[in-house]
């Protein structure tokens, strides 16, 4: 039981090196837009830089839920994307998403499908950690945009940040 837990947990932290310590680079993306942009936890708060902050919202009239990032006029192909729970999620862990897809645009008018992931409940209930998700995808995009579908329980959303990560220095 000992070594399983062990090998769990050797699984985990690998898993959740740092990009900067992989030889990769995060992109400083801005917000452009999202479900629920007005609040004191607005959809903009996802790419503010700062863990203290997030967004949270429960609206099911707007799901799916979305953000777009733009990581500004050099296209940039997403090795990986990153998102960090929010402050408070070791009481409200059901806020985490568990099923969304990523697209990359040129022009936000025709999307490609560049990552998705449905039913993954890999979030746990630990407030400000931050969850590498790769991709696979190679093509360079200007925008991100984040379509969240479902959360693990109910239909309230809570992310602190979602960083975005492209290959080299």
């Amino acid at each position: 039981m000992k070594q399983t837990i062990r090998t769990t947990l050797t699984a985990f932290m690998l898993a959740t090196i740092s990009a900067a310590a992989m030889g990769q680079t995060a992109v400083k993306a801005t917000f452009v837009s999202g479900s629920d942009a007005k609040t004191r936890e607005s959809a903009d708060k996802v790419a503010d830089g700062r863990k203290s902050t997030k967004w949270c919202m429960d609206d099911p009239r707007q799901l799916p839920y979305t953000v777009v990032l733009s990581v500004g006029e050099q296209p940039i192909a997403l090795q990986e994307y990153v998102f960090t729970t929010g402050d408070d999620t070791n009481m409200y862990p059901d806020r985490n998403p568990c099923s969304w897809v990523v697209y990359g645009s040129n022009d936000q008018k025709q999307w490609k499908v560049v990552a998705e992931e449905h039913s993954n409940l890999r979030m746990g209930p630990l407030n400000e950690q931050d969850y590498y998700f790769p991709t696979k995808s190679q093509t360079p995009f200007k925008f991100y945009k984040f379509v969240f579908q479902e959360v693990q329980e109910g239909t309230r959303i809570q992310l602190s940040e979602i960083q975005l990560i492209k290959a080299g220095k």
